[in-house]
């Protein structure tokens, strides 16, 4: 008969955990000679014993088998650990152990000694780690020839590791390593020095570095000779090795080094780790099992337990006379008692084992629980049953679910007859069991199916895809599966179901249950028909919902009422039902009605009052504002009618009618703003036109008065030339009102619309900073502009706008600054992303400034601070408005800073496009022609010098600069002196001390003719040129200064381009022999533009409409007319129609003629339909003379290069001559 120690169920669940762990687990008492108590097989394999051997040679002593060398050391462990323990302690040793067949076993063993039944006893493990001494030898091995002359050499030959001899200070520089050490860290001389530089630290395991650190210092500190130490080291493979280095302590050269040598121990702290990973899930496991453990002494009716049994059972740590204590006290339930004795008397009589099942009191809570007692009898030294392994298994949880699963199964019988359909599934098996269903399609379905075909088929039956996800998401053998082991045991849904050839709705209904028997999830379902009261309730809710907040039915004899509602639409309700309708109203009316309309709600809906008024009508209303759950204020309607009169029953009804009256105060607000609006529109119309009337009137009397004046005058040439000019003044003046006005008109209009073009933004930059010079320096204002070098040459956007933008703050800037004061102008780009950039302008002044009061007025239309603004400074008011209209377009903003006597500042900042030079643009493609140049900047300010430097030294070009004429003559001598000298120098102008020409010519004097001397200026040189050249000077060239511009000129400097650019003059065009076509209706602006023709050589035939034009041009010979000037608005025909006839006709030159429009019609939409019927160009009255110069020649020009290409010695181009 096999003989055990312990439970069979006990036995074999440790023993499956160290059958996966390979742990060996004992018990032993903490006797004088460690009786054993209970050993599993691995076990017994470690002492190479049988469970009977070890009986019958040893008597179960573990003092039998462990080493006589060894002995004294355990017993010392075992009893300084028992008598310094405070509850549990753990310990743990090496011994050596004698096996049963005469084997010398090296052993960890590692126990817990705790209190068992008033008596000491170790439970544990042991693990054979005879192998991992083979390292341990190895290493003394070692130890032993460090110590011989010949080490280094024995070293190479043993060692599994390498040997080294590295630096003891600093980082530990490797200053010997043999192969084998390479090889082991996974490293080549050359890569360790590499990547590591030979620093040992450096691939030392970071958490490891601070230990190794600290016993090395203190092994130097105290003066040791050799030291071993653990570390771990991450490899070149990037893996990390436990490693152990025996060293010593020597001296190189005066060097405080460290020799030894590497042992590979990674496989021992794996197998350490893994063991001690292994004997923590044995404890957990047990722990989690829920299983106590004693002893039952059956000869002295005793059992002995541990203290975690106490806490459960509530006995003494050795309880007498058992069993007969367990009864009297409520441990055991009393219909279980009989049971309890059955399974001692087993005992008592020899049985090997016994068990039962009871119901023990819990000592902590009060309440019973199932237990399973087994014991398992342990045999003595003569084979007799002395003593019992007691266990205690919980399982209340198994009996709870026999209890669930009958109670189940008896309801499913009974339900059976008012279902639909009733079914039992194994969900774990996917098996159905049994069903009933008086659908036979689906009875068929369950009878022996499967769980899915079965809802798979019930699918098919659900109608519409909401519903039918709905019923699958519900009912699936995963999701139920899950739903029991969330806790969910019982679920419903409703939902419709295609049943007999008709929709009904049904309850579904899931119970689930775990089979005590198999373990297995079941689930038992029950199909309920709830089609008529699912009718009722979607009809009763379909009124509720579109009509009224609730339905209150009232029996006003007995003051009960049950209200009805779709609660999850409404909030502020009363409860549901109550034993007094009077009560609840007047709580309603306090709670949630406006105050204006509380107490005359409290008295309308009394319900006596309500009574009242329904003895004599059949409805009786009242509306009441109540207060929302949002604060705001809702309008309700409750009305009133009779259910029952002679029951005295009534019917509330609530509606919300907030809509109603929104809807009306809406019509009253439109009314009321309709009539504001027209008021405001009458108020604004009469302003402006008192105010156009004013500003329009202004320089039409300067007009009318100057031309009485200059008649009055003919013969006096200073009198009339005098009036003429201020006519022209006034002309321009009323000419930028009347452009001004109608900006302001296509904008608020929608019709203004951005162009894409290509914005050279030197001559963008130049055009603007001329036009702001001459007005800055008419007003003896200091201006300055500053380009930062991040601005690149070209970008793309609407040149115009933004020019008219800049110019209009620029020139305000200018007009609003007093002489002596002055004006900065500053560009950079500020970001870039993508194809776009962030342009930033600062436009500052030392004016007048802005109050504060009036910043937040500055942009809107008419605006000006002062009444009198007009008349000091001129102006509109339009041009901010414009221009903050036009920079918002350009997805910008403008804002503003000032200070009343001090100045402003202005922040322009609008989003362009990045052009496709720029994004090719590539300096390096640049620096090399002009690497050997070296340049000097002048200017008096740093800002421009530090950009100009920042720009050439992009270019590749070094450079130097100084802030004064003074400084750049003194630095050209000293570089002279020392036989240094710079290829160029950019001078600027106008300097303090000294200004650019005198610069220039002091230079000249020490350098010769062998430097080029660059003069910049933002003024018109002209007047400075003779002098210039006089000076020395070899070019003029124009601030702010560019990449291209440098460039250009660099180029010209190093002979690269060859023709002389220097000076721009003014083209004077002459077009003798060109015949023109003029087409206009106003007598005035014929005679205008033919003397404006005229004096320029043309030939001009009048029509006076577009009719007598295309006439004319018909009946002309081809080539006849070389442009057609065609005005738009004119009698008969229009100058549009007029150019799409030409256009049409069959003759050669219709389509090549250039067509120009010149009107007054200058809207971008007239400009677009003047482009689609076939005009060339398109020029707003009044003509700029210049520009109409300029358009014809371009046009003529391009038409002779396609039709007539010719060229004339003496200048002329197809028969046009542009003189210079």
């Amino acid at each position: 008969m096999k003989k055990t120690y312990l439970p069979p169920e006990v036995a074999n669940y440790i023993d499956t955990f160290s059958y996966a762990s390979g742990t060996a687990l004992f018990s032993v008492l903490m006797d004088d000679s460690f009786t054993l108590l209970y050993g599993n097989d691995a076990y017994y394999a470690i002492h190479e014993y049988t469970k009977e051997s070890m009986s019958e040679w040893i008597n179960n002593k573990c003092s039998g088998y462990v080493h006589p060398e060894d002995l004294s050391k355990v017993k010392e462990i075992c009893s300084s650990a028992a008598a310094n323990a405070d509850g549990k302690v753990v310990v743990e040793w090496d011994m050596r152990v004698r096996t049963g067949k005469g084997n010398v076993r090296q052993v960890h063993v590692r126990g817990v000694i705790s209190e068992w039944g008033g008596r000491s006893v170790m439970n544990g493990s042991v693990k054979d780690i005879t192998a991992d001494n083979e390292s341990s030898r190895l290493q003394q091995t070692v130890k032993y020839v460090c110590d011989r002359q010949d080490q280094l050499d024995l070293y190479r030959t043993i060692n599994n590791g390498g040997v080294f001899i590295l630096s003891a200070e600093g980082d530990w520089e490797l200053l010997y390593a043999n192969d084998k050490y390479y090889e082991f860290h996974g490293y080549t001389p050359e890569s360790m020095k590499r990547i590591h530089d030979n620093k040992v630290k450096n691939y030392v395991y970071a958490e490891d570095l601070p230990a190794v650190e600290k016993s090395i210092s203190e092994g130097i500190a105290s003066g040791l000779k050799r030291f071993d130490t653990e570390m771990r080291v991450v490899c070149g493979d990037g893996t990390v090795k436990h490693i152990m280095v025996r060293s010593e302590f020597v001296n190189i050269d005066g060097i405080r080094a460290i020799s030894g040598m590497v042992i590979d121990i990674t496989k021992q702290k794996e197998a350490e780790e893994k063991a001690r990973i292994n004997q923590e899930i044995v404890r957990i496991a047990v722990e989690q099992a829920g299983v106590t453990f004693w002893i039952y002494e059956m000869a002295e009716k005793r059992i002995y337990q541990s203290e975690e049994n106490r806490t459960f059972y509530g006995y003494e740590l050795v309880t007498e006379n058992v069993p007969d204590c367990f009864w009297g006290d409520g441990s055991i339930y009393p219909e279980d008692e009989a049971e309890v004795r059955r399974m001692y008397q087993e005992l008592l009589s020899g049985s090997d084992s016994a068990q039962c099942e009871v119901r023990w009191k819990d000592s902590a809570n009060g309440l019973y629980q199932w237990r399973k007692i087994i014991y398992t009898a342990v045999y003595g030294k003569h084979g007799k049953t002395t003593r019992a392994v007691g266990t205690g298994i919980d399982i209340s949880e198994q009996k709870m679910l026999e209890v669930r699963y009958n109670e189940g199964l008896s309801y499913r019988e009974v339900v059976k007859g008012n279902t639909v359909g009733s079914f039992r599934f194994n969900l774990s098996t996917n098996r159905c069991s049994d069903g009933y269903s008086k659908d036979c399609n689906i009875l068929a379905l369950q009878d022996g199916g499967t769980v899915d075909s079965f809802f798979a088929a019930a699918y098919a039956n659900i109608p519409g895809e909401t519903q039918r996800k709905l019923y699958a998401d519900y009912y699936n053998r995963s999701a139920l599966i899950n739903k029991y082991y969330e806790g969910t045991l019982q679920c419903s849904h409703e939902h419709p179901y295609l049943f007999q050839n008709k929709c009904i709705w049904l309850m579904t209904s899931v119970t689930l249950f775990k089979n005590p028997a198999s373990g297995d999830i079941e689930a038992f379902i029950y199909a309920t028909d709830i089609n008529e009261r699912k009718s009722k309730e979607e009809i009763f809710n379909s009124v509720i919902s579109s009509d009224y907040d609730y339905i209150l039915r009232i029996d006003a004899e007995r003051d009960l009422y049950q209200m009805y509602t779709k609660s999850d639409k409404q909030d502020q309700l009363p409860a549901q039902s109550g034993d007094s309708y009077i009560a609840e109203v007047r709580s309603c009316i306090r709670r949630y009605v406006c105050e204006e309309d509380r107490e005359r709600a409290l008295q309308k809906l009394e319900l006596s009052n309500i009574i009242t008024e329904l003895k004599s009508k059949d409805l009786y209303d009242i509306t009441v504002k109540v207060k929302g759950k949002d604060g705001d204020v809702l309008h309700k309607k409750i009305r009133y009618s009779y259910l029952d009169r002679e029951m005295n029953v009534l019917l509330m009804t609530r509606i919300d009618v907030t809509h109603i009256f929104k809807e009306e105060q809406r019509k009253n607000e439109l009314l009321a703003s309709a009539l504001e609006a027209a008021k405001q529109a009458s108020s604004a119309k009469t302003d402006f036109l008192s105010r156009m009337s004013h500003e329009i009137r202004t320089p039409m009397n300067a007009i009318i008065g100057m031309s009485a004046i200059a008649a009055k005058s003919i013969g006096n040439n200073d009198n009339v030339s005098d009036c003429i000019s201020k006519i022209g003044i006034s002309s321009r003046f009323l000419l930028s009102l009347i452009n001004d006005i109608l900006d302001m008109s296509r904008i608020e209009s929608g019709k203004v619309l951005l162009k894409n073009e290509k914005i050279s933004f030197n001559e963008f930059l130049n055009a603007i900073i001329g036009i702001i010079y001459s007005q800055a320096e008419a007003q003896e204002v200091e201006f300055e502009s500053i380009i930062d070098a991040s601005v690149d040459d070209c970008y793309i956007g609407d040149a115009m706008k933004l020019q008219q933008v800049i110019i209009n703050i620029l020139g305000n800037a200018v007009k609003f600054t007093p002489p002596n004061g002055k004006v900065t102008f500053s560009v950079r780009q500020k970001q870039k992303k993508g194809n776009s950039v962030i342009l930033e302008f600062v436009i500052s002044d030392t004016g007048c400034g802005i109050s504060d009061e009036f910043l937040p007025r500055l942009f809107e239309p008419f605006s000006q601070e002062h009444s009198c603004s007009t008349t000091m400074y001129g102006g509109t008011g339009l041009g901010l408005a414009i221009s903050k209209n036009l920079v918002s377009m350009m997805d910008g903003d403008i804002r503003v800073r000032s200070i009343v006597g001090i100045g402003s500042e202005f922040d322009v900042t609008v989003k362009l496009g990045v052009s496709e030079e720029a994004r090719l643009r590539s300096v390096n493609k640049q620096t090399g022609r002009f690497a050997d140049l070296f340049t000097l900047v002048v200017d008096d300010d740093v800002d421009v010098c530090r950009n100009a430097a920042e720009i050439l030294h992009e270019m590749g070009i070094k450079a130097e600069w100084v802030d004064s004429g003074c400084k750049a003559v003194e630095l050209v001598a000293e570089k002279w002196r020392s036989k240094q000298f710079y290829n160029i120098i950019l001078l600027d102008w106008k300097m303090p001390e000294m200004d650019g020409i005198e610069a220039a010519r002091r230079i000249r004097a020490i350098v010769g003719l062998d430097v080029t001397i660059i003069i910049m200026t933002a003024y018109n040189w002209s007047a400075i040129e003779h002098e210039a050249k006089l000076a020395g000077v070899n070019m003029l060239m124009d601030k702010p200064l560019f990449r291209s511009s440098l460039i250009s000129a660099f180029e010209h400097v190093m002979g690269e381009k060859q023709e002389d650019d220097r000076f721009e003059t003014v083209k004077q065009y002459d077009f003798s022999g060109r015949r023109v076509l003029l087409c206009e209706d106003h007598p005035l602006n014929i005679e205008v533009a033919k003397k404006l023709l005229e004096t320029r050589g043309f030939i001009v035939d009048v029509a006076e409409n577009g009719g007598k034009g295309v006439e004319t041009f018909t009946l002309s010979q081809p080539g006849y007319y070389d442009a057609v000037l065609m005005d738009i608005r004119m009698p008969v025909m229009d100058g549009l129609q007029a150019a799409i006839l030409i256009r049409r006709l069959s003759r050669p030159d219709a389509k090549t003629v250039p067509i120009i429009a010149m009107t007054a019609n200058a809207f971008e939409d007239d400009i677009e339909r003047s482009q689609r019927a076939g005009m060339n160009a398109h020029l707003a009255k009044p003509i700029d003379p210049d520009l109409l110069y300029r358009t014809l020649y371009e046009y003529l020009t391009e038409r002779e290069s396609l039709l007539l290409p010719k060229h004339t010695e003496n200048g002329e181009f197809g028969g046009v001559k542009k003189s210079d």
